[in-house]
């Protein structure tokens, strides 16, 4: 018996309506098979542990993630705790636990077994670098194009060329995922031959790249290759502000998606035999 449609918005928990005829999870949450658009009446919404693999949220050293419905937070560990006094943050770049010193956390301290520290893995050493380039305001507080223009470039090129080495130190890790507040990246690694029509799709953010694993793969490269995609939500409002501000009212032009990037390795600027398809979440 053929499985009935969705009717027009009536989208299951956790889920909105696209276009009036498909839902999607939102975000914080996967459909019950993974789909990011679907139309089954009985599907659900289920809520990502951004805390586990392959996410694994890394929230900085003395520190560890909590998942909650539909989101996560971080917190300092036991004896630990943050310079504001507040109880949890959102990312590494917001770590500031330090050593609690008062005699009430250490006797705390010596009655709770202090969990140990997350080691960062090195995709996220990479985020924690771009984000390091995202807190420099020298550059941006100018509001001049051209130097906005090629800083942003260079920050796109580093973040490729780091990510794509990162997934290649490490080939036995066949997809690496990280995002936070700022970023979002996909990796995968490539050993083997491809089959004829193996095409990979590569997520962030709402957000993918399909690609011809040949296109990969690059011919007859020895060692494995690799292919990263890389969302970024932080520099369109930097772009909308510095590129967009001088437009008319009546005419008002803005980004409507996030900035995306993907790049091939270790092989770069090469021709594609094939169509790849990228794929944008608008943003209103």
């Amino acid at each position: 018996m053929a499985q009935k449609s969705i009717a027009s918005c009536d989208c299951p928990r956790h889920a909105d309506c696209v276009n009036s005829t498909h839902c999607t999870c939102k975000h914080g949450y996967t459909s019950m098979h993974g789909e990011e658009f679907f139309t089954f009446p009985l599907a659900t919404c289920k809520d990502t542990d951004e805390c586990k693999p392959p996410i694994s949220i890394y929230c900085g050293a003395n520190a560890a993630c909590q998942n909650t419905d539909g989101g996560f937070y971080c917190h300092c560990n036991p004896g630990y705790k943050l310079l504001s006094g507040a109880p949890q943050f959102q990312n590494s770049s917001e770590n500031t636990c330090q050593k609690a010193t008062s005699s009430a956390t250490t006797k705390a301290m010596n009655d709770m077994s202090t969990s140990p520290a997350l080691e960062p893995s090195q995709l996220q050493r990479v985020v924690e670098t771009f984000e390091s380039l995202l807190a420099n305001k020298t550059l941006l507080g100018t509001g001049e194009k051209e130097k906005v223009a090629s800083w942003a470039t260079g920050v796109l090129q580093t973040l490729e060329t780091d990510a794509l080495d990162t997934a290649l130190k490490s080939p036995e890790q066949k997809i690496q995922k990280i995002h936070n507040s700022t970023v979002a990246i996909e990796t995968r690694v490539v050993t083997d031959n491809c089959s004829e029509e193996q095409i990979f799709s590569l997520n962030t953010h709402m957000n993918s790249v399909d690609i011809h694993c040949n296109d990969v793969v690059q011919g007859n490269i020895q060692g494995p290759t690799a292919i990263a995609l890389i969302s970024y939500s932080s520099l369109g409002n930097i772009i909308n502000a510095t590129f967009f501000e001088e437009s008319n009212e009546k005419d008002r032009v803005y980004l409507n998606s996030e900035v995306v990037s993907a790049a091939i390795g270790p092989q770069r600027n090469k021709s594609l035999s094939k169509s790849v398809i990228l794929s944008f979440q608008h943003v209103k």
